[in-house]
């Protein structure tokens, strides 16, 4: 079923005792209304192809986040850390150094 919901393939190598968590954090409330009282600043780094957390939700966290800087890497899906990792390294020492 959670295959079915969230698109995770590789739901089925969770260990048990994770995948529990994972359905608890999962189910929590939303918490959309509470992000524009974070004061950091922050670096999304997004998927423009991401069809398990589509980009779509790094807007909403952009639109909600006062101070927040969203990249969305071109032809990138979910896991852009490991399919783009070189690019996600110098956007994240760009931001540091910025």
């Amino acid at each position: 079923m959670i295959t079915k919901i969230f698109g995770a393939r590789d739901w089925g190598a969770v260990p048990t005792e994770l995948k529990m968590t994972l359905e608890k954090v999962l189910a929590e409330k939303d918490f959309r209304n509470e992000l524009p009282k974070l004061r950091t600043n922050f670096l999304l780094i997004w998927g423009e192809d991401d069809t398990i957390t589509p980009l779509k939700s790094g807007k909403i966290y952009k639109k909600k986040l006062p101070n927040v800087k969203l990249e969305a890497i071109e032809g990138a899906r979910h896991g852009v850390h490991k399919t783009h990792g070189d690019l996600v390294v110098e956007l994240v020492a760009k931001f540091l150094k910025d």
